[in-house]
């Protein structure tokens, strides 16, 4: 099914002081590899899917009396997405059988045909994010 991975992974850790008012969380998530699109077997057209990636976010915060200071990055690993086509049917994504595996997806997708490695149709790197706030409580 398009959009469906075989697992999700996730596992968060917190860590909080009451008594300096710190807190952390750090969160990890993981899906597997997943359909991006659904070929058409009738018409010799394969699947279309997507890589699995590492997602890490970190929040940071720390309490002063009523007021509090939040610091949040996300995606801290900021790894590339890929859209490809399994050509070789090994279930994963083989970056390594490009003779150039950074120009690849940046400059223009390789379409073409080599039943020994994938086809990176598009390759898009999501940005790193990072947000800062303040909060006070009356």
């Amino acid at each position: 099914m398009q959009g469906q991975s075989p697992f999700i992974f996730n596992i968060a850790l917190q860590y909080s002081n009451t008594d300096n008012g710190l807190q952390c969380n750090l969160l990890y998530n993981q899906i597997g590899r997943r359909v991006a699109f659904v070929g058409a077997p009738d018409v010799n057209l394969a699947d279309y899917y997507e890589n699995s990636r590492p997602l890490v976010d970190l929040q940071l915060s720390k309490k002063w009396g009523r007021a509090t200071l939040t610091v949040s990055i996300s995606d801290l690993f900021n790894l590339p997405r890929y859209i490809y086509l399994d050509q070789n049917s090994n279930g994963r994504l083989d970056l390594e059988l490009y003779e150039d595996a950074e120009r690849v997806g940046v400059q223009k997708p390789n379409l073409e045909y080599r039943a020994d490695r994938d086809a990176v149709i598009l390759r898009a790197q999501p940005g790193r994010t990072a947000s800062l706030g303040f909060s006070y409580r009356f």
